[in-house]
């Protein structure tokens, strides 16, 4: 695992002798800041990870030899710069990393920071977002289409992307209010095989590297790809006897959660349909 170590263990390494180094392994060296487990933390509420439950504020501190000091005092703070003005949008319980966000609806979407110590020793301060509570997903780009090339080698070809969208209730009514920052997961149903093989297909971001989960933007959108293996995937029978014309059809679910439930609308269910004439 990759450790993102604090600056003064850092500066440590750069500046002292070995003899100079901590020989007590209950002496922290270097201290680990795990990802949040939500880009944001919706207002009135306290952070929760992707299925909805309330997730602290992690991190892990390490002796010099790299062994994990368990019950190291790891503390929690909101970073503050001088320029600040406005109250921060959320606090932070030191002891047990527990992020809690205004209810007030003009913090909606301000970022705010926040890090671990022990000790001396600080980490990497983490840029994260408060948002609104999502109450809706709904559907934007739920079928396309993707025109298969039969070529003589090997292709590795991308599909348009399928897209949700998360929205906020206000009075009771999902209008046009967005939910930025917000984690949906995504999901190959059919093939049904394709859930454990993604030698034929399977979701990405666009790049080569299988990706399952989007972050929305700022218009609330979350959306993936899929990457089709077209001499592997499992095409189905022609549109009609005699002709070349194969069709088949991709199901992606997508799927967003919020206190232990998952938002109205969701799954959603997405389509990708493949044509093509095999030469």
């Amino acid at each position: 695992m990759k450790r993102r170590a604090g600056v003064l263990a850092l500066a440590l390494l750069a500046g002292v002798s070995c003899t100079d180094l901590p020989s007590d392994p209950n002496t922290p060296f270097s201290v680990e800041f795990r990802p949040a487990a939500s880009p944001s933390v919706v207002l009135g509420d306290e952070m929760r990870d992707s299925l909805g439950n309330v997730a602290p504020l992690q991190a892990i501190a390490f002796n010099v030899k790299g062994d994990t000091i368990r019950g190291a005092p790891v503390r929690y703070y909101l970073a503050r710069n001088a320029a600040d003005t406005l109250p921060p949008p959320v606090t932070v319980d030191s002891i047990t990393g527990l992020v809690t966000a205004s209810s007030a609806p003009t913090d909606a979407t301000r970022s705010f920071r926040v890090y671990a110590q022990v000790g001396g020793l600080q980490s990497v301060a983490e840029t994260l977002y408060v948002t609104r509570r999502p109450d809706l997903m709904k559907k934007v780009d739920s079928v396309v289409t993707l025109r298969l090339r039969f070529l003589p080698s090997d292709s590795l070809t991308t599909t348009p992307a399928v897209s949700v969208r998360l929205l906020h209730a206000t009075d009771g009514i999902a209008g046009d209010t967005v939910v930025p920052h917000y984690r949906v997961r995504f999901r190959i149903v059919s093939p049904a095989s394709a859930a454990t093989d993604t030698s034929y297909v399977m979701l990405t971001a666009g790049g080569g590297r299988r990706s399952e989960v989007d972050t929305t933007d700022a218009t609330g959108l979350a959306s993936r790809q899929l990457r089709v293996r077209q001499s592997l995937f499992p095409l189905g029978k022609p549109v009609a006897p005699g002709d070349s014309l194969i069709r088949d059809t991709i199901t992606v679910e997508a799927r967003a959660y919020y206190r232990n439930g998952q938002v109205a609308g969701s799954p959603a269910s997405l389509l990708v349909i493949l044509t093509g004439r095999p030469r």
